[in-house]
């Protein structure tokens, strides 16, 4: 089924309200470029005062089209907003563009358009406010803005706020699948509606996200990490943030996989790096016709922990034997790569040079990166040889990125926090009393010099615990799992499993779970004495949303239940830290459960499926496991996004041991109260033909169970979430499996 935005992207039929011939007004602008392109769709002039536009029929309103329009471009003043959108209404055309150069318009016409806008999302219109750089669709001919612009065409999706994006990639000639420059301040359809189209988007290979300068929520980053699960995602944050903020955005990239660029040369090479699919280069060799040792010294960390060594050519080479020569060194086992620096010479042979290069970058399996004044639009040639080891960066960077979004915490360093964390309400009313009874008493004498942890406020992205000592400068964002501890520990000089610190970061754990008012918490380490010591505690007048950077693991799940056999188990979500007893669960699975499970023969969850199971984004997903009295887990079941708000698919295992005692009934009944609370329309899942008890099971949840227009082997089951669940099963639920708590 088609995205509900693909009208925007895609219409058949566009109307263009204020379309006009008067030179370089705003509809003269819009409408010569959408006639004057091979569009693949019809439009249409509306305008109250000409019947005949660019010579074309033009129509006075919506209402005596001869045709019905999908999509409306508003070119006329905000004070006609209310109107046209009450006529789009009426005329089923549910999808519009605002263009204007907003500003223009001072604060009380602004204001009047916020209220057009809340009026049409009462009305279920979908308005895309859009700055002057617009919304293009190339490969469809579609180009709608004020700049007379038209972007190259490629697989690049790009998402900005204002010109400059747009300016820099059509100076860099990148190609564009799709593009849309949003207003900051007036938004009906958001950033996070239109990531999620754009990551169905089929001509999509890479996306490009400007960061708001305004405030952000839950659902912009849960977006942007479901994207970047589809394809390379880069985030690019020009904007001032304070050293605080900046981390916390890197660290969050760095944990779901995307890239963060902060200046016009990182985004450059960023792109470069990811269009090119290549891999890390480790091993990087220079050589040119001029000498090129200096670089190895002076970019020593180009790349990261890698090597650059060096193969001097003499300039009085012919074009030839030079070119022999690189080919030579491209053979080379020894090295990942060859990067080649053409100076001019008194032979004047430079270009030549540089075209038998570029005939053996495209020849050779190893990447060649040519370094020239002739450099072309290639993604390894370059101008300077700043830009080429940039690339190089930005390749290794790529690399650690996709390396650490997989990476999961030892057992051993799971955080423990407090067995009755209530005692941490005390901290409001008598903070030195409870920081002494909980282990870390407040320091009349703190030492200044000493490494400090910290769990602080931050008003954009909630609450980050912020470690600072004389080598580091980290942020680590919340839940806090083992992988904290291990890196604050190996920042510390201390043990991963340090009892102090695993506590430590629990109790900072269960801060953010009772939402207490905090705005400061600083701790440090005496070394001497082995023991930590609080430096100061503040509190605000309000708490903030802890977790803004991703959304917080529903209370509402957990509860513990006595089975058919009298024992009793726990119902939590699922984190990171749960990694390990996780994948010692599938093991264990019989290969029969394996395959009903994944329908395939696969004995353990290779690395990048256990993180996606672990780190679940609670926004728009669920990962639910029961948990017996000692700590194994016994089942799990999650539910994944296939289109948020509309549709999740559902997926559970349970040990063998522990099948037909009722504990697959709980977990669905728990995934399909969360979708529902999600907003999803449906929830469905794949079922084997030769998996009678889950067929049953689905069929008594209120499932339709049909068969897999795709698998022969598979059945389909869908169950529509707009309905309250049967309240009787659920009751016979409960009174079968009997929660305590």
């Amino acid at each position: 089924m088609p995205h509900p935005l693909s009208h925007l992207f895609h219409p058949q039929h566009i109307a263009i309200i204020g379309a006009s011939e008067q030179p370089d007004s705003f509809g003269e602008r819009i409408f010569s470029m959408l006639h004057s392109t091979e569009l693949q769709a019809k439009i249409t002039p509306l305008n109250l005062h000409h019947r005949n536009i660019g010579g074309l029929p033009a129509f006075p309103s919506l209402s005596k089209l001869p045709e019905a329009a999908d999509l409306a471009v508003i070119t006329t003043p905000p004070a006609t907003y209310d109107s046209l959108f009450k006529a789009c209404l009426k005329q089923q055309i549910r999808h519009i563009v605002l263009l204007q150069n907003w500003s223009a318009f001072d604060e009380d016409t602004l204001a009047v358009v916020e209220k057009s806008l809340a009026k049409a999302r009462k009305q279920k219109l979908s308005v895309a406010v859009c700055d002057p750089a617009g919304l293009h669709s190339p490969a469809y001919g579609l180009h709608i803005n004020l700049y007379r612009h038209r972007p190259h065409p490629g697989n690049i999706a790009l998402l900005s706020y204002g010109h400059s994006l747009p300016n820099l990639f059509n100076r860099w000639q990148f190609g564009i699948s799709k593009q849309i420059t949003l207003n900051e301040t007036l938004q009906d359809l958001s950033a996070a509606e239109f990531i999620d189209y754009l990551r169905e988007d089929k001509t999509t290979g890479l996306m490009v996200v400007q960061f708001p300068g305004g405030q952000t929520d839950t659902r912009f980053f849960s977006a942007l990490r479901q994207a970047a699960l589809k394809f390379p995602l880069i985030l690019h944050a020009p904007q001032c943030l304070s050293e605080i903020q900046a981390a916390a955005l890197q660290q969050w990239c760095v944990q779901h996989g995307l890239i963060l660029s902060r200046s016009p040369a990182e985004l450059n090479a960023a792109v470069r790096a990811a269009q090119s699919q290549l891999p890390a280069i480790d091993r990087l060799l220079l050589s040119g016709n001029s000498e090129a040792g200096w670089l190895a010294e002076t970019h020593t960390s180009i790349p990261p922990a890698g090597r650059v060594n060096e193969a001097y050519l003499p300039d009085n080479l012919g074009t030839l034997p030079f070119c022999k020569h690189i080919h030579q060194l491209l053979d080379t086992p020894e090295n990942d790569a060859v990067l080649v620096l053409i100076e001019p010479t008194i032979y004047q042979n430079e270009g030549e040079i540089h075209h038998h290069l570029s005939r053996l970058q495209q020849q050779h399996a190893k990447p060649l990166l040519i370094v020239s004044p002739f450099s072309d639009r290639h993604l390894l040639q370059f101008p300077t040889v700043e830009e080429a080891l940039s690339f190089c960066r930005a390749l290794q960077l790529a690399q650690y990125t996709k390396n650490e979004s997989l990476r999961l915490p030892t057992e051993s360093s799971r955080p423990q926090g407090l067995a009755k964390p209530d005692i941490l309400k005390k901290l409001i009313g008598q903070p030195q009393k409870t920081l002494q009874d909980i282990g870390f008493p407040l320091s009349e004498s703190p030492a200044v010099d000493a490494a400090s942890l910290s769990l602080q406020a931050d008003d954009s992205f909630g609450m980050l615990l912020h470690l600072k000592n004389a080598a580091a400068n980290e942020v680590f964002l919340p839940p806090f799992s083992g992988l904290t501890t291990e890196k604050a520990a190996r920042l510390l000089n201390l043990p991963a499993d340090h009892a102090n610190l695993k506590n430590l970061i629990g109790i900072a754990n269960q801060i953010l779970e009772l939402n207490l008012p905090l705005q400061r918490w600083s701790v440090y380490y005496d070394a001497a004495e082995q023991r930590w010591f609080s430096r100061e505690i503040s509190f605000r007048e309000h708490a903030l949303q802890p977790y803004t950077l991703s959304a917080l693991p529903p209370k509402q799940v957990m509860q513990t239940l006595s089975l058919k056999n009298g024992e009793d188990y726990r119902i939590r979500t699922i984190l990171p830290d749960d990694a390990a007893a996780l994948q010692r669960f599938v093991r264990k699975l019989s290969a029969a459960s394996r395959k009903t499970r994944f329908m395939s023969p696969l004995r353990e969850l290779p690395p990048s499926m256990l993180a996606r199971f672990c780190r679940i984004d609670y926004a728009r997903e669920c990962g639910i496991v029961a948990e017996a009295a000692d700590g194994r887990i016994v089942a799990h079941a999650q539910h994944s996004s296939e289109r948020a708000g509309e549709h999740a698919e559902f997926a559970i295992m349970v040990d063998d041991a522990l099948q037909g005692q009722g504990l697959a009934r709980i977990l669905m009944e728990t995934l399909i109260d969360q979708a529902r609370r999600q907003g999803y329309q449906t929830l469905s899942g794949e079922i084997l033909r030769d998996n009678p008890a889950m067929i049953k099971l689905a069929k008594k949840l209120g499932f339709t169970v049909k068969n897999s227009p795709q698998d022969s082997t598979l059945y389909v089951a869908n169950l529509p979430l707009t309905q309250p669940q049967n309240s009787i099963k659920m009751k016979l639920t409960q009174q079968i499996l009997a929660p305590k708590s």
